[in-house]
């Protein structure tokens, strides 16, 4: 599934999915580290990496 970065405050990042346009609010911990807000992330095998 995709999600784009629509926020980042302090240790969390609000996502945005790309296909419901629900919104999950993730800890920066379990993002890739060089994220920016509107970047695109895809959420597979329980992981997040930047597309």
């Amino acid at each position: 599934m995709y999600y784009t970065v629509s926020e980042i405050s302090g240790d969390y990042a609000v996502l945005r999915s790309e296909e419901s346009g629900l919104e999950r609010s993730v800890a920066l911990a379990l993002l890739p580290e060089d994220i920016d807000t509107g970047d695109r992330l895809l959420f597979e095998d329980f992981s997040y990496s930047k597309v």
